[in-house]
């Protein structure tokens, strides 16, 4: 072999190796690279994963929501923390539970400056980050925008112009939700960067009070038509993304804040419960790369997952440290195929306590059985139907003794709060919860404008029921009196 021919060969391996080894590490560098592009974070008020063909409803049909499970990855069994707008959407965002942020109810919280939510997390490794909520509960000053580059609260109130005292919902509710929609997409437009978080908010429906007049979808069932809305909202973004070709790239999570009663157990209302009904959601994940036929795209995954697990999570896309003291986990390797080990999810209500003197609820679930701790404790089977499932708590009490002592252990250290903070509340404030129907005569006790004895609400009832009507009956007279129709706040009161 020639001097000359050895000089190439060896030049021409050097060569080679040098490809190869970028090759390599091009590939390894988009494996571990954070996500390229916007991660989208899609909430809904008031719908249920039963509410949904993907959860195996057949009253509707959600194309888009299909869709996007087909590029992404079903979450069969995840949990809200409660039934209530705010807390469950601080813990969506923080990671934390309910008795961690302190933000137990809707009226009168705020976030903590200790409590840091992932739009700062962000923020702080350079994601350009968007808010857009339609919620009243979400306003700015409950410290939710902390974070947000841009947060977008300015649509409360519109189906009754801008004071939340003339509109019942004091929110954007379906079909009039697409205007937030929009507002993601001038947000995502104006941001100038694909390195983008935004969160999107719309309430499908508000304390029963359904908005369908000029409604396309009027003719069917009020809460298909609601999920119909949703779904179109959901269509919409994700048309935007394809069309601005961030759609492969981008990290979409859509999931609800809460369900509805919508009947179950009696109850129509979700604020007094933690059932099954209210804090089982849907939870779609698609990730970025993924589309329809891709590796790990329309798997469904039966294992348990709650809110708390969405911050660490997304913080994983982001490839950012995690903060210490997180509830939750990540779901990545749920998504990618692998199993984690089992887990408890939580949820809670302290609606009933704050505002009418009744028992705190608590819930607890290993994703086969729920225990429903309030006056009393029930014990449900989630393999069975909603509509046959019965208490099962005197035959299966080594089950009610295992998940009560899980949920001692877990809420030890925490103590549950027995006063309403809506004293704090300005008169404008106190008006637009009458409105939501979100005071009891606890709360509206000490406005000179609604005298109503605290007293007179109380009940030492076990059964769920009677509860659940004294409640109901008080909410839709309170929205009577902030639409000023006294005639039927009065008869309504009376009964």
């Amino acid at each position: 072999m020639s001097h000359a021919f050895r000089y190439y060969f060896i030049l021409g391996l050097v060569a080679l190796s040098t490809s190869l080894a970028a090759v390599a590490g091009w590939r390894f560098a988009r494996a571990s690279a954070p996500v390229s592009g916007p991660i989208v974070l899609f909430t809904l008020d008031g719908i249920s994963a039963d509410q949904l063909s993907l959860y195996g409803h057949r009253g509707v049909s959600t194309p888009a929501l299909d869709a996007l499970a087909a590029d992404g990855v079903v979450f069969e069994r995840a949990y809200a923390h409660g039934p209530l707008t705010l807390p469950s959407h601080v813990s969506l965002l923080s990671g934390r539970f309910p008795f961690e942020t302190d933000v137990r109810d809707d009226v009168g919280h705020i976030v903590p400056e200790s409590v840091p939510l992932v739009s700062s997390m962000l923020a702080d490794r350079g994601y350009a980050t968007a808010g857009v909520v339609s919620s009243f509960a979400l306003r700015e000053n409950t410290g939710l925008a902390r974070g947000f580059t841009v947060f977008d609260d300015t649509g409360r109130g519109q189906l009754g112009g801008s004071d939340p005292r003339a509109n019942p919902s004091a929110q954007r509710v379906a079909p009039h939700a697409s205007d937030s929609e929009k507002r993601v997409e001038r947000c995502l437009s104006a941001v100038g960067t694909t390195r983008a978080f935004v969160f999107l908010q719309v309430s499908a429906n508000v304390a029963g009070v359904r908005h369908m007049d000029a409604d396309p979808f009027a003719p069917i069932d009020p809460e298909d038509a609601e999920v119909a809305h949703a779904d179109q909202l959901i269509g919409r973004l994700v048309a935007y993304l394809k069309k601005q070709q961030l759609y492969e790239h981008a990290t979409v999570i859509v999931t609800a804040a809460h369900g509805e009663g919508a009947g179950s157990h009696g109850q129509y209302g979700a604020d007094l419960s933690a059932f099954d009904r209210v804090v089982h959601v849907p939870l779609v994940i698609k990730q970025a790369g993924n589309v329809a036929g891709s590796d790990g795209a329309g798997r469904r995954v039966s294992q348990l997952a709650q809110h708390v697990d969405i911050v660490p999570t997304i913080l994983d896309f982001a490839k950012a440290p995690l903060p210490a003291g997180l509830a939750g986990r990540s779901l990545r390797p749920l998504l990618d195929g692998r199993e984690l080990n089992g887990q408890l999810a939580y949820a809670e209500s302290l609606f009933p306590a704050l505002h009418y003197g009744l028992a705190p609820v608590q819930m607890v679930t290993d994703g086969r059985y729920q225990l429903v701790k309030g006056a009393t404790s029930a014990l449900f089977d989630l393999n069975v139907e909603l509509q046959n499932r019965t208490d099962l708590s005197d035959w299966q009490t080594e089950v009610v003794t295992r998940l009560t002592k899980a949920l001692d252990e877990w809420t030890s250290d925490t103590e549950l709060p027995t006063v309403t903070r809506a004293s704090t509340l300005s008169l404008d404030e106190r008006d637009a919860w009458l409105g939501l129907g979100s005071l009891g005569p606890l709360s509206v006790a000490g406005d000179p404008r609604h005298p109503v004895k605290p007293s007179a609400m109380t009940s030492d009832s076990e059964d769920v029921k009677p509860d659940v009507v004294l409640v109901e009956g008080f909410a839709a007279a309170m929205r009577e009196v902030a639409n000023r129709r006294w005639a039927t706040a009065i008869e309504r009161l009376r009964a």
